[in-house]
């Protein structure tokens, strides 16, 4: 019985597939946006609040309203507002 994994007859390219440019390309890409889309998330409501003088309290009930709709995870949402 071979415990390393050779005997099914092929071997998966790990040296390569870390070498790979296009492959590092998606990683890079993935990570960049994933950074920009959270930054953006968070920074959001602080530009909203302090930039262009919104009173994001007043309209919070009808933001948990219309993102309730979205799916099953609006339930934190909800509780995240109604803790405010």
């Amino acid at each position: 019985m071979d415990l390393q994994g050779t005997g099914h007859g092929w071997s998966v390219p790990l040296l390569q597939m870390l070498l790979s440019v296009p492959l590092w390309a998606v990683i890079v890409t993935q990570m960049t946006q994933n950074w920009s889309y959270y930054t953006l998330l968070t920074s959001l409501p602080t530009y909203m609040n302090d930039v262009m003088h919104f009173d994001l309290k007043s309209v919070r009930f009808q933001f948990v309203c219309s993102s309730a709709s979205c799916d099953k995870s609006c339930v934190y949402v909800i509780i995240s507002f109604l803790k405010c």
